[in-house]
């Protein structure tokens, strides 16, 4: 039987701030959709095209977006109105009923006013799917990540790849940290591990230009803050095992190879960064080090010149 008690609004419901945004061709800049949300109007967009882009296309919504996308355009999102509590509904085919009176094509599959609600806050949503993700081992994500792969169309790659294209280099930074935020440092540095492990020898050049040009943009005022940032967020575990690579790295090199990167280093300097790193290297010397060195130093010349010195003749009996 059905109760005629009125419906109560649950709390969160009514503290929740939502939007209605309008999504535009940038072609034609005609109105195409109309949806709401409880996130910003940015956020939305994305999770738009990521959908889009992210699977078969099962929506008109997607099949347009993705069109847009696979030729490296972005629909343009607006916000129409804002409010908060419960009225979204209404809102949402107020404004849907509106444009279609006018004429417009909008790729809405119905009227409106009749998805979910978002629960709780942005920060609570955040929280949960954290833990969501968490409680996933490497392997569960592993094979989580090949199967989305796997379901991806040459066509879907295309269109990821057009749309990273669009993207600032902000935008990519901001994707780039939301990805690993729940990850831990020995995830982090399993994947890196795996991607580096799997590239191809022209991938690998070209994600070490890459790297090379982006450093060559930075201060040296900001390289320095990078390294020290760097530095401080490793264990002194982690500490040992890069010195011992490079070590390692250092000790497969020839003399020649040596003197080469050492030369290329120094003529990109300038004369104040020179006498700055000079004085650095004459700091970092203690007294043994530098008594060390020219023992060292000695010991090398005069075995050089025993080398290059004559044979003494054998003795006529």
């Amino acid at each position: 039987m059905k109760s005629n008690a009125p419906t109560r609004t649950p709390s969160y419901w009514r503290q929740m701030d939502w939007i209605i945004y309008m999504l535009k061709c940038p072609r034609t800049q005609q109105v195409r959709y109309v949806g709401f949300t409880t996130t910003t109007a940015r956020a939305r967009l994305l999770k738009h095209v990521n959908d889009a882009i992210g699977g078969p296309q099962k929506t008109y919504r997607q099949r347009w977006i993705f069109s847009l996308v696979s030729i490296g355009l972005m629909p343009i999102i607006e916000t129409i109105e804002t409010g908060s509590g419960p009225g979204w509904g209404d809102a949402e085919r107020r404004w849907i009923a509106h444009y279609r009176s006018q004429g417009a094509r909008l790729v809405n599959a119905t009227d409106g006013g009749e998805g979910l609600f978002g629960w709780g806050t942005p920060e609570q949503r955040s929280a949960i799917a954290k833990n969501a993700t968490a409680k996933l081992t490497a392997e569960q994500r592993a094979a989580r990540s090949e199967k989305i792969r796997a379901a991806m169309t040459p066509e879907h790659r295309n269109g990821l790849a057009r749309y990273q294209e669009a993207m600032t280099a902000q935008q990519r930074s901001e994707r780039a940290k939301s990805a690993v935020a729940g990850l831990t440092t020995e995830d982090r540095s399993a994947r890196a591990r795996k991607g580096w492990a799997d590239a191809t020898p022209e991938e690998r050049r070209a994600a070490g230009e890459r790297l090379a040009n982006a450093r060559c943009d930075l201060t040296p005022e900001q390289r320095r803050a990078a390294a020290r940032k760097a530095y401080a967020a490793k264990t002194p575990e982690q500490h040992r095992q890069l010195i011992a690579a490079a070590e390692e790295a250092r000790a497969k090199f020839t003399p020649e190879q040596r003197s080469a990167i050492i030369k290329k280093r120094w003529i990109g300097l300038t004369a104040e960064q020179r006498t700055a790193q000079v004085k650095r290297m004459q700091r970092a010397y203690t007294t043994e080090r530098r008594s060390a060195a020219a023992k060292q130093g000695r010991a090398k010349k005069r075995a050089a010149h025993l080398e290059g010195a004559a044979p003494t003749p054998p003795i006529a009996t």
